[in-house]
């Protein structure tokens, strides 16, 4: 879903993340508009998100828990 410069997805994998990664990096090229990881916010919607959240911590996302 998106409106305005803001967009939510709806991800379960590390593979998933990355993808969207690569995904939102080649629509920055293409578009000139940047991903802002630091205003990234996600919401797990379940407990056991392992390598994911690690992944999504290291790209300084911003993790809020249930």
């Amino acid at each position: 879903m998106a409106y305005a410069d803001d967009l939510t997805t709806f991800i379960k994998s590390l593979e998933e993340w990355n993808c969207l990664k690569d995904i939102m990096d080649l629509f920055g090229r293409a578009s000139n508009a940047k991903l802002n990881l630091k205003k990234t916010v996600a919401f797990p919607l379940y407990k056991n998100v392992g390598a994911l959240s690690q992944a999504l911590q290291q790209d300084h996302v911003v993790i809020h828990s249930a």
